[in-house]
């Protein structure tokens, strides 16, 4: 194969990645969260970009190419901001391509693998199991037939909405203790913190 330009003389060194790691390290340094907050940032720019093509005037050709080359340039932005992040912690792209690979693969026989996210099961109106998964939310709490039919995942699209709760410092040391209001974001906390599942109350947490 006959090689026509100087990026298919970097490809097939594999050095284009090496380069630009290089040049990334030297311009924008290796912190990470400073890196993080940067690829956040061109994210939002990215979905800006595309909001806007979505909504364009197809009929308006020379405003569509240039939207389209918009687009195309904040998506370049967002790839090398995430390849750069990646590098931080020793991966390449190739690597970051080949694990998402066996993870589409895997979860065709494994719909749980590699699934690391908390969710939120709410059992009945009062008691709430946070967990990886339903399985394990049900396992966790040794559920009955019954009770299994009724549990639903509470989606994280509500997690900001508040509950009416017992403050645990007062639950053992007055007849009538005091509630306050939280977000159910706030009750899943110490969930997420421990990595383990558990149970969350909404009456006598």
């Amino acid at each position: 194969m006959e090689l026509n330009s100087e990026l298919d003389r970097l490809l097939a060194k594999g050095e284009v990645e090496k380069t630009a790691i290089s040049l990334f390290n030297e311009q924008f340094g290796q912190d990470v969260s400073s890196r993080f907050n940067k690829v956040e940032e061109e994210f939002g720019e990215t979905r800006q970009a595309l909001q806007v093509v979505l909504a364009q005037d197809p009929d308006d050709k020379d405003k569509v190419e240039t939207n389209i080359s918009h687009l195309k340039d904040e998506i370049s932005d967002l790839y090398a901001t995430v390849t750069h992040f990646a590098s931080l912690f020793g991966l390449s792209h190739y690597q970051l391509l080949e694990m998402a690979i066996d993870k589409v693969k895997r979860r065709q026989s494994d719909p749980n693998y590699k699934r690391y996210k908390m969710k939120l099961f709410a059992i009945n109106e009062t008691e709430w199991v946070a967990a990886y998964t339903k399985e394990e939310a049900i396992e966790h709490e040794a559920l009955e037939p019954a009770e299994v039919k009724s549990i639903v995942e509470i989606p994280e699209s509500e997690w900001d909405s508040e509950v009416e709760v017992f403050k645990i410092d007062e639950l053992e040391e007055v007849e009538e203790p005091e509630t306050m209001w939280v977000t159910i974001r706030q009750l899943m906390q110490s969930a997420i913190e421990s990595d383990k599942p558990m149970k969350i109350m909404t009456e006598d947490i």
